[in-house]
């Protein structure tokens, strides 16, 4: 199982917890239910991981981050890369 991120996310998730004032905080990766039969993506900062998440550490040369996936989520979100964009999908 796993789960990676790009440098571009990782550059940008570096940003976002200067600015929250969430430096040690993880990044909770999971999934939503919505509507009828959909889902949506849940990505925010946690200050801990759940009993029952995955962790992933990633990291580059200068920054890490903890990824928290839940057990529920883990077979959905297998390999699953996540990137960023400046622009509305």
């Amino acid at each position: 199982m796993t789960i990676k991120v790009t440098e571009l996310a990782l550059k940008n998730i570096q940003r976002l917890q200067d600015e929250y004032a969430s430096k040690d905080f993880g990044l909770r990766f999971g999934l939503e239910t919505v509507g009828c039969s959909g889902y949506k993506y849940v990505v925010e900062f946690e200050e801990f991981p759940l009993q029952d998440d995955k962790v992933y550490e990633i990291k580059n040369d200068n920054f890490k981050i903890d990824i928290y996936v839940s057990n529920e989520d883990l077979l959905k979100l297998n390999n699953s890369i996540i990137d960023w964009s400046d622009t509305l999908l």
